[in-house]
């Protein structure tokens, strides 16, 4: 799981979003100069980029991998919440 934090953001702080990171055991990435509605921003590449990093990074990778080697008809849910 990723948690993604905007430093500008005046509805969560970073600091809310990594005690949620905290207590999910997911990982924590913080965009500066971002705002709350990230792919909304103008800096909304470097997030995206972000998310597709950590998801190349990540397990499901993997398991996007093999399902795509096994042709099954299964997906994996980004969830982004605002």
């Amino acid at each position: 799981m990723l948690s993604l934090g905007a430093d500008e953001d005046t509805f969560f702080r970073p600091a809310q979003i990594r005690k949620t990171a905290e207590a999910y055991n997911a990982d924590y990435i913080n965009m500066k100069n971002t705002s709350h509605a990230m792919m909304l921003d103008s800096h909304w590449q470097e997030s995206a980029d972000a998310i597709n990093t950590w998801l190349k990074k990540s397990r499901y990778n993997t398991e996007l991998n093999s399902m795509r080697d096994n042709k099954k008809a299964e997906s994996i849910s980004l969830f982004i919440a605002f």
